[in-house]
């Protein structure tokens, strides 16, 4: 019993990182009482956190190709694709060990039988789960490993309502890590930073540094006719972001020095 104890500890933090990875299910009140006679009563709906409302048009593109418009409305900032990659990696190792586990309890389950007598069915058929919880089973319930996004389209007047879901089995995570990967490649990546780099945020980057190189100090107040661009701190062709965190200043001459070093 002590080892099905540990065993037990380890498969509830298990449970654990996997609703963390994913998220939970969640069930809320979905309608407002302002019935001064209470004869409308609230109704409790299960709804899961990953669940997109969108239009007619995009419902209709996304039944069509369910994994493009995951990745378009459920991973939007590109930014965190390698923490997101990491996590699906994680979810599905840690969905295939309870998956594993559960065969496993379910095998102690049947060993137990032997010992277990005159237990009324109106018990089984209950609470199986309690009753097997008591007897110190590890209790992995199936909707921790059924996970999935939904998309829901709803009319103007509320009277059409459609959704569907993306189950997230570990063939259907696979195919998302690699859509997710492809669009980090590094001719992709570089493409697009370049493509955030609009005339807007050089002239916010060039005020925040009052038109100063950040290497060398020179300025356009002692040379007006300076050079200045706009550095990435950590390069492009490196991984750096288009962000105002990883941008500077520099001279044309401490940019030229620089090169795609990181300094």
């Amino acid at each position: 019993m002590s080892t099905q104890r540990e065993f037990n500890e380890y498969i509830n933090e298990k449970i654990e990182v996997v609703s963390h990875l994913f998220g939970t299910r969640i069930v809320r009140d979905e309608t407002v009482n302002e019935d001064t006679y209470d004869y409308i009563r609230p109704y409790k709906k299960t709804i899961t956190p990953f669940t997109a409302e969108v239009s007619a048009a995009v419902f209709a593109s996304a039944e069509n190709n369910p994994l493009d418009y995951v990745v378009k409305n459920f991973y939007p900032n590109k930014q965190k694709y390698p923490e997101q990659i990491q996590k699906l990696q994680l979810f599905i190792e840690e969905l295939e060990t309870l998956k594993e586990a559960k065969q496993i309890i379910e095998n102690y389950k049947a060993e137990y039988q032997q010992y277990l007598k005159d237990v009324p069915d109106y018990v089984m058929l209950n609470d199986e789960a309690g009753f097997y919880s008591r007897l110190g089973f590890a209790n992995i319930d199936e909707s921790v490993l059924t996970v999935e996004y939904r998309f829901s389209y709803t009319s103007g007047g509320g009277k059409a309502q459609r959704s569907f879901p993306v189950p997230m089995t570990e063939d259907t995570i696979v195919e998302l890590i690699n859509a997710l990967e492809s669009k980090l490649t590094a001719s992709y990546f570089a493409k697009e930073q370049r493509t955030l780099m609009t005339k807007k945020l050089r002239e916010f980057i060039k005020e925040r540094d009052h038109f100063t190189c950040c290497s060398c100090g020179n300025s356009t107040n002692a040379e007006p006719n300076l050079l200045l661009e706009i550095d990435h701190i950590i390069p492009v062709s490196k991984g750096g972001y288009t962000v105002e965190e990883n941008l500077q200043t520099l001279c044309w001459k401490c940019n030229r020095a620089k090169s795609n070093k990181i300094q």
